[in-house]
């Protein structure tokens, strides 16, 4: 750039300026990935938590679509934050320069593709870029207002996504001292005070976002696969090209102040905390989202002085805007398709039009499938339910208002997989093939919640005793007397590495329900091989042998 030229004098400008309309054009022509469309559900319901996030991406998309009622107002406010993230990234160099920020940037392929897409990651990204900013200032002034300036980040940060969590570990990691100052007190205070009306919504609601997170994802034995896949999906993440001499640079950076310490933490913190994950199963590789603040910062600042290395990364940068830009038409559908069925952003429309129309006129819930079922809500306007079985995992779904006004309608149900002797329609999509069948007379109890008092152990064959809380709501209760008094609650046995139970009936039925809250006592018969298990319970849909699932996860050993 020459000094006071056009460009010399309006960089950021331009630069922050073509970032965003980048976004914003990309946001409007691609069609939403599965997650968007949930997180849009979530906006119907706006509230202070959600089963499997806090509620910041609920909020954002509910003001863009207010104003854009279509796929561009879902990311809108995304793409926004996601330009401001990286401009203020910028803000956290001591020793700037531009250009070499720039090709950064432009280097990681991720920031660019993933800056539009209304996933929790990006407001995440954007709060604890806040956050860092204000530790900066905290840490060189440790006054009242900082104090409360950074605990409003760290609350903003929680509100986004709970890693969050990890970035304060970190941070206080890179920084024991913290602990002994009176003031930290304060910034913990706040982020507690401004954090009160979601803790508040966990405990009502039984903490389902930590018992999902924490304890409900059933067991898998490793794999290297998926410490590889990780360690793959990284490189491409953070480059593709550029990855192996960001990282580095990254690593050879030695922090100069706290704050580059904090980063240097919270950058190689991430990325061995979810290596060290892969030993309990798969990582999402946007799990690692915020170690790219630290990245970014950090590489910058080890590359200002060595030019052979900068104009290493400029090169790259190039290829990699080359990359981005392929993949950009792609997403926006100016590419050939190559057949590829299952790409999230492509034939949303034509696949739910098919669906509608085999269902004659009929209201549509879907079986297992959250993300097909906000699809279908999306692109048709006609609000559809998933119906969560013990096959599958809890989510909003199962704490909505909207099963309740479901009761004894004729509804057509939808299914992909490989039970053909339950849904006897076939519907061929551009999606794949569905299965569907019409209920006459629909119900399900997915939102009474069945909670286990402790593990339950016996010997093969033998009929068991165990005791469970429920718990649900004056609406939930009065669907059940007396038509649905035989409804059978049911557990759900599962072993490591399957997904699909062993489903045995208890003698519990609905009948027992009678109270809001309640404890009851009931026995099993332990039909199954002697071994360890995982345990859920679960309530009879209109589903033939197809409970809802109605609990947590506690365990079970047959002897």
């Amino acid at each position: 750039m020459i000094p006071g030229s056009f460009l010399g004098r309006h960089h950021l400008k331009i630069f922050f300026g073509c970032w965003l309309l980048l976004n914003l054009v990309q946001a409007a022509a691609t069609g939403l990935f599965d997650d968007e469309a949930y997180y849009w559900v979530y906006s119907r319901f706006l509230d202070w938590g959600y089963f499997d996030h806090p509620p910041m991406i609920a909020l954002l998309i509910k003001m863009g679509y207010a104003i854009f009622p279509n796929e561009f107002g879902i990311r809108f406010f995304v793409a926004i934050i996601s330009t401001a993230t990286i401009w203020l990234i910028r803000k956290l160099l001591d020793q700037k320069d531009d250009q070499l920020f720039y090709s950064i940037a432009i280097s990681i392929a991720l920031l660019q593709l993933g800056g539009m897409i209304a996933v929790p990651d990006v407001p995440l990204l954007f709060f604890t870029t806040v956050f860092f900013l204000s530790y900066k200032h905290f840490v060189a002034n440790p006054s009242v207002r900082n104090s409360v300036f950074t605990g409003v980040a760290i609350a903003l940060m929680l509100y986004s996504k709970y890693h969050g969590l990890l970035v304060i570990a970190f941070t206080l990691m890179s920084n024991p001292k913290l602990l002994v100052k009176p003031k930290t007190y304060i910034v913990a205070a706040t982020a507690a005070l401004c954090l009160a009306p979601h803790i508040f919504w966990q405990y009502a609601n039984g903490f389902p976002s930590f018992q999902y997170h924490l304890k409900e994802r059933i067991e898998s034995s490793y794999d290297i696969s998926y410490s590889l896949e990780y360690l793959l999906l990284q490189l491409l993440f953070v480059g593709p090209v550029a990855s192996v001499v960001l990282l580095w640079s990254a690593y050879r950076r030695k922090p100069a102040n706290e704050l580059e310490r904090a980063l240097k933490f919270c950058c190689f913190g991430f990325l061995g905390f979810f290596l060290l994950y892969t030993l309990r199963g798969n990582v999402e590789a946007n799990w690692t989202f915020p170690a790219y603040i630290g990245l970014m910062v950090l590489s910058h600042q080890y590359l200002v002085t060595r030019q052979h290395l900068r104009k290493l990364v400029n090169t790259l940068a190039i290829i990699t805007f080359c990359i981005v830009c392929a993949c950009r038409a792609y997403f926006a559908g100016l590419t050939p398709a190559y057949g590829i069925k299952q790409d999230e952003f492509f034939f949303n429309r034509d696949w739910a039009t098919q669906i509608q129309k085999n269902a004659n006129g009929l209201q549509v819930f879907f079986i297992d499938s959250y993300q097909r079922a906000a699809k279908y809500w999306f692109y048709t306007g006609a609000p559809t339910y998933s119906l969560n079985t013990l096959d599958y995992r809890r989510n909003g779904f199962n704490f909505w208002q909207m099963e309740d006004s479901l009761f004894h309608k004729k509804m057509y149900g939808v299914y992909q997989g490989k039970h053909e002797k339950y849904f006897p329609d076939t519907i061929q999509t551009r999606k794949g093939l569905f299965l569907g069948k019409t209920f006459e007379d629909y119900f399900s109890f997915a939102r009474v919640r069945l909670i286990s008092q402790g593990t339950l152990s016996g010997k093969q064959n033998e009929k068991v005793g165990f005791q469970i809380r429920t718990k649900l709501d004056d609406v939930s209760l009065a669907c059940i007397h007396p038509a649905f008094d035989t409804a059978r609650i049911w557990i759900g046995a599962y072993t490591i590495d399957v997904d699909e139970p062993i489903i045995i009936p208890t003698t519990l039925t609905l009948k027992e329900l009678v109270d809001n809250e309640q404890k009851l006592s009931g026995s099993v018969m332990l039909q199954l091989p002697k071994g360890n298990y995982t345990l859920r319970f679960g309530i009879t849909s209109c589903i033939d042998n197809w409970p809802t699932i109605n609990s947590s996860v506690s365990k079970l050993k047959v002897e």
